[in-house]
């Protein structure tokens, strides 16, 4: 009898963006070789550990190594790197696989019938080479979800493995963290990007690393590249030392959290192009992330090469500060001040958080 999976509502995208690949998961993942190579040699030395937590930047893979990982432990062919073709590896890459269960937020989080769930699994008999549990986005598991898989997360079943996902490992309880090896995944080159998706450059160079972020910025593409637009001319006015006029408009967007995250990507990826060209006297051909804002760059990069570097970290702050959902007006308004402090002759303050 298979057993029940815990899916999210939303339809799944393909595992691998390139269609033709049918072949094993972690074989097909691009981008990931160091932490792909570690996981197979652990497996194949017989020292995986029973609870890993993959951590790293959203929409980069992680979720397709944890279903990777779970192809090598269930393969009929009992092979590190999974075979692809035999009925447990096809049913894995189908998240349709009996001794694979994924665990993914429901509304806000992962509550506490979830891990009931997770449990009830861990208490059927195993049916195949190895038992795998996945808990996606772990970080939003609840603190009663998170309590009551402690013990199955120290001293797992025989035969099973746990692998927590997640782009936050520092919200996670401290008690979990503690029982996981952790596996860092890092953001996917800009060619990879552009390789998977397909996207035109401001969206790969926008996507900063995720093939995620950049399927959502192609899908409505004139709205994304009007918003971009917009940041870069309010960026303009900061660096002549003005408040930004469009800024009402800016906030009144990045209400919408991925709006926002947008937002100060862009200015991020702004602030390193003006400390690259600041630094070499002059825009090096093909390194510019605004081949189009040649102008703004020159502006922007009058600046003190260490000063920018403190306004790229608070341009990070503010992601930071979006992503734990503090008041983003706030957030906005407090990184303008700094620029355009910075850019009237005074040293920008991390004045965020």
């Amino acid at each position: 009898m298979a057993r029940k999976v815990v899916k999210s509502a939303a339809p799944r995208a393909p595992l691998d963006p390139r269609p033709e690949f049918h072949g094993p998961i972690l074989q097909g993942l691009r981008g990931h070789e160091a932490p792909v190579r570690a996981l197979l040699d652990a497996l194949s030395r017989g020292r995986l550990a029973s609870t890993l937590l993959f951590a790293g930047p959203s929409g980069v893979g992680k979720k397709r190594a944890a279903l990777g990982l779970a192809q090598s432990l269930v393969c009929e062919r009992a092979t590190p790197s999974a075979c692809g073709a035999c009925g447990p590896c096809v049913r894995v890459a189908n998240v349709q696989n009996e001794s694979v269960l994924l665990v993914e937020p429901q509304g806000a989080g992962i509550k506490i019938e979830q891990a009931r769930e997770i449990l009830r699994f861990l208490a059927l008999r195993q049916l195949g080479r190895a038992r795998v549990v996945i808990v996606d986005e772990a970080h939003l598991l609840n603190p009663q979800a998170g309590n009551s898989l402690l013990k199955a997360l120290e001293e797992p079943p025989p035969g099973t493995h746990f692998v927590l996902v997640t782009s936050q490992p520092g919200a996670l309880l401290p008690t979990i963290r503690s029982r996981a090896q952790t596996i860092r995944f890092q953001a996917l080159a800009d060619e990879v990007v552009a390789a998977l998706t397909g996207a035109p450059d401001w969206v790969v160079r926008a996507a900063q690393g995720s093939v995620e972020a950049a399927a959502r910025f192609s899908g409505d593409g004139d709205g994304w590249e009007s918003l971009r637009r917009s940041a870069l001319g309010a960026l303009d006015e900061m660096v002549s030392g003005r408040w930004p006029e469009g800024l009402e408009g800016l906030r009144e967007s990045a209400k919408d959290r991925d709006s926002a995250l947008f937002i100060s990507r862009i200015w991020g990826r702004a602030l390193r192009d003006f400390a690259f060209y600041s630094a070499q006297g002059g825009l090096v051909e093909g390194r510019s992330h605004l081949p189009d804002q040649a102008e703004l760059t020159r502006r922007g990069a009058r600046l003190p090469v260490g000063w920018l570097e403190q306004l790229s970290e608070l341009c990070l702050q503010l992601e930071q500060d979006i992503a734990r959902n503090v008041d983003k007006g706030l957030a906005f308004e407090n990184f303008c001040l700094s620029a355009i402090g910075a850019y009237s002759g005074r040293e920008p303050r991390p004045v965020l958080g």
